[in-house]
């Protein structure tokens, strides 16, 4: 049990999501408190220092003051959260730390295709929901098409399907 606790907080450390903590008392230093009783020399004061942070730790967790997320789990959260603003928050994002894994583009499939000429509205294999922001004439989409979605500039995307024009595109939901 004790492992499985030291494990999951040298992940969430590995990981660099200070943003993670959410508790008022900087959990953070509960985690850094953990780690430094492996400093003390004395046996007892050593398992004194790690039972009582531990038990400090498991409080925040219990009350949902702090998460721990596994790599996998925030890649697959942040391909989901493409084109919310809030995919910039930095708990999606790691911080500056993780600004190589930042997603800029998403390819993926169409589901279903709604709406009509000049606005479409495209659901994404994964449940997204994004809508033609831009009318104008483009060849109908088509369920099964691959389309690409790329960040561009001032909070725009730009999507492109089965190679053809790019046109504007904003998440919906």
């Amino acid at each position: 049990m004790h492992f499985k606790w030291y494990a999951a907080i040298v992940v969430a450390l590995a990981l660099g999501y200070p943003s993670l903590c959410l508790a008022e008392d900087d959990p953070q230093s509960i985690i850094g408190d953990v780690i430094l009783c492996q400093e003390i020399t004395d046996s007892s004061q050593r398992l004194e220092c790690f039972d009582g942070n531990v038990r400090e730790l498991q409080r925040v967790r219990d009350a949902k003051e702090i998460i721990v997320v596994s790599r996998e789990n925030l890649a697959k959260s942040r391909r989901n959260l493409f084109g919310f603003p809030s995919s910039d928050a930095p708990f999606v994002n790691g911080g500056s730390e993780a600004e190589e894994e930042k997603i800029e583009e998403l390819t993926t499939t169409i589901k279903s295709v709604g709406g009509g000429e000049g606005h479409y509205v495209l659901t994404l294999e994964n449940g997204a929901v994004w809508e033609q922001s831009e009318s104008g004439y483009m060849t109908e989409p088509k369920s099964g098409e691959s389309i690409v979605i790329k960040r561009a500039i001032l909070g725009n995307y730009m999507a492109r399907i089965s190679g053809r024009p790019a046109f504007r595109i904003k998440r919906r939901r």
